[in-house]
């Protein structure tokens, strides 16, 4: 239920009854629009608690007029500062939902996995996603068993993995060409290196590395000292047309991995476009996106909008070793949907390198929840 004022200064002023902020988000987003204004949260007086749980207050000025201050401001839209503004609105968004795990449900029981998972760095619209229906399935298990019997800790766990599972694919496999595409240091060489080995040397299968890196100085020849160890044939070339004419030469059942430059967005506009038309339109080319670890989940999404002109079909993960929480990948796999294939750990040919899989995506994230003598904070979800 929503009540509306207006305000001296013309502003409309709306009410939403809830039973969480983020709820009341998007109540007011889906009447008023995107551009609504959060202005308060408080718990509802108790004789309207029957409507929701927490009044949520919004501003927005009608289309046709602006505040003052945004009046004089100059209309000037730079990358760099929606990126900032994008930024920001994440921020503000993980705040509030932190701030509504702890309000209270219709039960008075606290919110826990959304909270948790947002905590671990998941994205917060997301983390409420997970938890909604992780609650519906719960409640849908305690009617079909027993009203009176609430789930365990442990059954909490067990749909929270499977739910955070079943918005994953898996497919830990490189095809008889594969390109590595990617951003300047991301780990493209090392991580084909490692797959020259496990998928290629250590099965006795022939193997042959290319370098389309003329950008990086010393890229080809630390990539032929590489090739030269393995005991691999290498070759460089310099543009989309010598590369084409080098795998007509490779027999059919060799194995061969391509090595591309590190593409910055300046680059990219430079001289990224013909190798991307060149890599997307070829069929026979497994092109696959090598993403770290470690970034931000704004960061890896702008970096695989940057590289969607090559059409990569699965993704690299490096640099699992030093992410804090698998939060951001975790929310960025999900929110690209193409199929994670190999995670890379460390710097050890071909140690560190292993199949994409929930156990070292997920395992981590189900590890932020409270255990079984916190069951309290998980059950409320339900």
């Amino acid at each position: 239920m929503a009540t509306a004022i207006r305000s001296p200064q013309q502003l409309l002023v709306k009410s939403y009854f809830a039973h969480s902020v983020p709820d009341a988000i998007q109540a007011a987003k889906n009447e008023l629009g995107t551009d609504a204004m959060l202005l308060n949260s408080r718990p509802a007086r108790p004789e309207e608690r029957y409507l929701g749980e927490l009044e949520v207050t919004f501003g927005k000025y009608p289309d046709n007029e602006v505040p003052v201050s945004a009046a004089r401001a100059p209309s000037v839209s730079t990358p760099g500062r929606i990126d900032e503004l994008l930024d920001r609105m994440d921020h503000m968004y993980s705040l509030l939902a932190k701030q509504s795990a702890y309000e209270p449900t219709l039960s008075g029981r606290p919110h826990g996995i959304a909270f948790a998972l947002t905590e671990a760095g998941v994205h917060a619209p997301l983390a409420a996603e997970i938890e909604e229906s992780v609650g519906k399935r719960l409640a849908e298990g305690t009617d079909a068993r027993n009203r009176q019997a609430a789930p365990t800790a442990e059954m909490v766990r067990m749909e929270v993995s499977r739910e955070l599972e079943s918005r994953l694919r898996f497919e830990p496999q490189i095809g008889r060409i594969t390109a590595f595409v990617g951003a300047p240091g991301v780990g493209k060489t090392t991580s084909l290196v490692k797959l020259a080995v496990i998928a290629g040397v250590a099965l006795g299968r022939p193997v042959r590395i290319i370098s389309a890196d003329t950008q990086r100085i010393g890229a080809a020849g630390q990539l032929r000292t590489y090739a030269d160890i393995l005991g691999t044939p290498f070759q460089a070339v310099g543009n989309p047309a010598e590369l084409a004419h080098a795998l007509e030469s490779i027999p059919e059942q060799t194995l061969t991995l391509i090595d591309t430059p590190g593409l910055s967005p300046a680059l990219m506009n430079e001289m990224g476009g013909e190798l991307a038309d060149f890599l997307s339109e070829r069929q026979d080319i497994d092109t696959q996106l090598v993403l770290t670890a470690t970034a931000h989940r704004t960061d890896l999404l702008r970096t695989a909008e940057r590289f969607n002109c090559f059409r990569p079909g699965r993704l690299i993960f490096t640099q699992m070793d030093e992410a804090g929480s698998p939060g951001a990948m975790y929310s960025a796999a999900v929110h690209l949907r193409k199929p994670l294939s190999y995670f890379c750990g460390g710097q050890l040919i071909p140690e560190d390198i292993g199949d994409a899989s929930a156990e070292n995506l997920v395992g981590p994230l189900l590890a932020q929840l409270p255990r079984s003598g916190e069951a309290k904070n998980l059950r409320g979800a339900v």
